[in-house]
């Protein structure tokens, strides 16, 4: 278990009113970009009618030093707007969820770690909306780890509201909302760098989830989406969190620098344990590699010094601080950690793989 005698260190803290778009703008910016973009330009990207190589120089200047506060919005707004027709219809009551995802792009030997979490939380009575995608640039992204757990592809839009009643959890997959994504993935592929798609992923989740816990794993794009987030009307609470190893996620053994949106204000804390690093996995773990780590851990075939199963007890606690659960992370972890250990997740995941095929027949 965790020596819980951790610190935590505020940093500063930034009020926001709500809807107060130019105060987003001013605090999110730290240097003017050099491109001006236009929502005529994005329209042509995403509707595939902008030439190849005209495209993939338009995707080069979105790359994230030439990203403020201003061009994160055009952009969330622009593919916002290609969302599927009654996208809406399909999440009423769902507004209330949690949404855990990261941005991905750290370079370094990844798990699923979010996509977990969604079990752990959906066990400890959370529900949760998660939004993913299909890798871009990693070995494993959301949506290929559950079809390697089993749980497929796409399944039917008119489904997944029964399936979040039944269970109080449902994946969304991004493509399958926002069909301009697909289209432009080969092109993000070719660039071969972080746009501001990488940024903008985990705030496109069409249910607008009230509550979410978010990594990205560098300051200037913490601090971009802190801020977007800050602005969003429907959000209650959010923790936009990083690794001081560069990972988008939360470490045990690592300074875990974190900012927190509550009331439309942005605060920031950095988590430490005060730990040795003690299996940080080194290698590139494949997705074969990811679901067997998924059954180890929610099996109980690992012992609660498994990093696998610290990390994900980690970003459950915080999770589950987010959402109001808990008010200590040390308790938010040893619910996590007992609901891994007694078979509540794993029960979770055979609740939703059973319902998963009976749905997507």
């Amino acid at each position: 278990m965790l020596a819980w005698g951790c610190s935590l260190q505020n940093a500063n803290k930034v009020s926001m009113n709500s809807g107060n778009q130019d105060a987003f703008l001013s605090a999110a910016e730290s240097h003017s970009p050099p491109v001006a973009f236009e929502r005529q330009h994005i329209d042509l990207l995403l509707k595939g009618l902008m030439p190849a190589g005209m495209a993939l120089d338009f995707l080069r200047q979105t790359a994230e030093k030439n990203l403020d506060g201003a061009v994160l919005k055009l952009f969330v707004d622009g593919v916002r707007a290609s969302v599927i027709p009654d996208a809406a219809k399909h999440f009423a009551g769902m507004q209330n969820a949690m949404d855990c995802c990261g941005t991905g792009g750290s370079g370094l030997p990844h798990y699923n770690t979010s996509t977990t979490v969604a079990f752990v939380l959906s066990a400890a009575g959370v529900p949760v909306a998660k939004f993913g995608n299909r890798a871009a640039n990693s070995l494993s992204g959301s949506f290929d780890f559950l079809e390697r757990i089993g749980l497929g592809g796409n399944m039917p839009v008119e489904a997944l509201p029964e399936m979040y009643g039944k269970t109080n959890l449902v994946f969304v997959f991004a493509q399958q909302f926002y069909p301009a994504l697909a289209t432009i993935a080969p092109l993000r592929q070719a660039v071969g760098l972080r746009t501001v798609f990488n940024l903008i992923g985990p705030l496109l989740n069409p249910v607008k989830p009230a509550l979410r816990l978010l990594g990205t794993p560098n300051p200037r794009a913490q601090e971009l989406i802190a801020h977007y987030l800050a602005t969003e009307e429907q959000l209650l609470r959010a923790t936009v969190a990083r690794s001081a190893n560069g990972l988008d996620e939360l470490e045990i053994a690592a300074d875990n620098h974190l900012a927190v949106v509550d009331e439309k204000t942005v605060k920031t804390e950095i988590l430490n344990f005060g730990e040795e690093n003690w299996d940080r996995p080194s290698w590139a773990i494949s997705g074969d590699e990811c679901a067997s780590i998924f059954q180890q851990l929610i099996n109980n075939e690992v012992d609660e010094s498994n990093y696998f199963f610290r990390t994900v007890c980690l970003n459950t606690a915080v999770a589950l601080k987010v959402a109001g659960k808990v008010e200590e992370i040390k308790d938010g972890y040893e619910i996590a950690a007992q609901l891994m250990k007694d078979g509540s997740v794993a029960q979770k995941y055979e609740q939703y793989k059973k319902l998963y095929a009976e749905y997507s027949k």
